[in-house]
């Protein structure tokens, strides 16, 4: 059986996507597999090797080769969005899925030179208010408008 390694530089994952790996068996979405759709959905399980991942992060420009998405679906997997994830992407809106108690974190400049406007975000009905409130305050001060942030309850 083969064990999770750590690729610092990206590498070619199961779906056409390239990702960095760590041992503890997470993965880093680093680019996107182009496609022509216009929704997407990332995965929260890639194999790199025929090792199976876990998505964990959103690196800088990752959609950038998405050229005709306008809608991202991110899974419960996600922890972090890191600076510049949607720089230069037609990406216009986000939905993201967040499970009871998950770590989550968005960079203050996640969204910086993005045309991302509305973020959706898909809870359990047993997320607390106050993670609510620290979700909505990260996409805040990641620089989407609190007015364009909805909670849907799953």
């Amino acid at each position: 059986v083969k064990k999770p390694v750590t690729n610092a530089k990206p590498v070619a994952a199961n779906e056409g996507s390239k990702v960095t790996t760590t041992k503890s068996g997470n993965a880093t979405l680093v680019e996107h597999a182009k496609k022509s759709s216009k929704s997407l959905y990332v995965s929260s399980k890639l194999s790199v090797d025929d090792v199976e991942y876990k998505v964990t992060a959103i690196a800088a420009k990752a959609f950038v080769k998405a050229t005709k998405a306008t809608t991202v679906t991110l899974p419960s997997t996600i922890t972090q969005i890191k600076a510049n994830a949607f720089e230069k992407s037609k990406i216009t809106k986000v939905k993201l899925n967040i499970n009871k108690g998950a770590k989550f974190s968005v960079a203050k400049k996640a969204f910086k030179n993005s045309k991302v406007k509305n973020v959706e975000v898909f809870v359990t009905s047993r997320v607390t208010k106050k993670q609510k409130t620290e979700i909505k305050s990260a996409l805040v001060k990641a620089g989407i408008e609190a007015k364009n942030i909805k909670f849907i309850v799953k």
